[in-house]
């Protein structure tokens, strides 16, 4: 079943490789979009080269550090703060955020267990827990097919909801597309 809530009450967010976008209705119900010019490619990069120093040629940040995580949480709350509009900064507090797409949905599905295909939930004590057990561990013993960037995605989504208030995001199985084919104005 799916639940009703108030359009108002909603924030969408989702990452690529190469950008991130937020989406909402403010008060008098007018669509606002936020097209972040930062995703996960570029956020690895930065942990790779601003924490950790090492030359672009690197081809990922693992292993991380305690300290690496701790700075590159904070690096990207930082970013956000600095980036994202002051309305979708205050919207994450007292609404529904969800998180869709390839960082939001499927990188973090791996992590979380869940009894759904369609839908998790994920908070930042859910993320700290996941990335504190992924400290010291090389792309080989994280595994999977992006491990090079499954430990900067999610300190990325960590900062960013510590920015913008949201202690827990709901991560859906969809994108963008399908909200297109299913607005009644198509």
């Amino acid at each position: 079943t799916r639940e009703k809530i108030d359009g108002a009450k909603i924030m969408v967010w989702d990452i690529s490789g190469t950008s991130g976008q937020l989406t909402m209705v403010n008060e008098d119900y007018q669509f606002q979009v936020f097209e972040d010019k930062l995703g996960s490619t570029d956020f690895k990069k930065m942990v790779v080269r601003a924490i950790q120093g090492k030359p672009n040629s690197a081809s990922g940040p693992n292993p991380l550090s305690p300290k690496d995580i701790e700075l590159a949480a904070n690096l990207a709350q930082i970013y956000a703060e600095t980036h994202i509009p002051k309305l979708f900064l205050a919207k994450g507090k007292k609404n529904v955020t969800y998180g869709i797409g390839g960082v939001l949905y499927s990188a973090l599905k791996r992590f979380i267990k869940s009894e759904s295909a369609e839908r998790f939930e994920i908070s930042q004590k859910d993320l700290l827990h996941i990335i504190t057990g992924l400290a010291g561990k090389t792309d080989q013993e994280i595994g999977g097919d992006f491990p090079h960037t499954d430990t900067t995605n999610i300190l990325l989504v960590l900062g960013y909801m510590r920015a913008m208030n949201v202690e827990k995001l709901i991560a859906i199985n969809t994108n963008l597309t399908y909200g297109l084919f299913t607005d009644g104005d198509f």
